[in-house]
């Protein structure tokens, strides 16, 4: 079985919201995930920026997550389960430079991105690229 992927995973949406409603939505995401069978959970241990209320606020809203390449899939539709649940805007994954929003509404293109964002997300002979950028054939 191919290594976990660390991603993080971070709330989209969420700028209006009090710390409170954004900690009880980032308990409720990692509930959610932990019970789906994703290998390994944690919340990011972030310094607080100049400025911010309390101590700890900065990690808020964002989560680490090691998935296993071939649970990909099972775990976007998980998160998109639970943003229709919670009526969240968004959760965006990140690692790199590589990037994917996913929201309460699936798109018919949705496993075709997932797809391509894990692919370059696992890819590590090239430069990080925006997904969408077609890929420069090697020589």
């Amino acid at each position: 079985m191919a290594a976990a992927l660390w991603l993080e995973v971070r709330l989209g949406g969420v700028e209006d919201l009090a710390p409170e409603e954004l900690e009880e939505l980032t308990r409720s995401l990692l509930e959610e995930l932990s019970a789906a069978g994703v290998d390994e959970l944690r919340t990011p241990s972030m310094a607080s920026p100049a400025g911010a209320r309390s101590a700890g606020t900065a990690a808020l809203g964002a989560l680490l997550v090691a998935i296993a390449p071939p649970l990909f899939q099972h775990t976007a539709a998980t998160i998109q389960a639970w943003l229709a649940r919670a009526g969240q805007r968004s959760v965006v994954l990140v690692k790199g430079d590589n990037r994917l929003e996913l929201t309460a509404l699936p798109t018919a293109d949705m496993k075709d991105l997932a797809e391509r964002f894990i692919t370059a997300c696992l890819d590590e002979d090239r430069e990080p690229r925006a997904l969408g950028e077609d890929r420069e054939p090697r020589g």
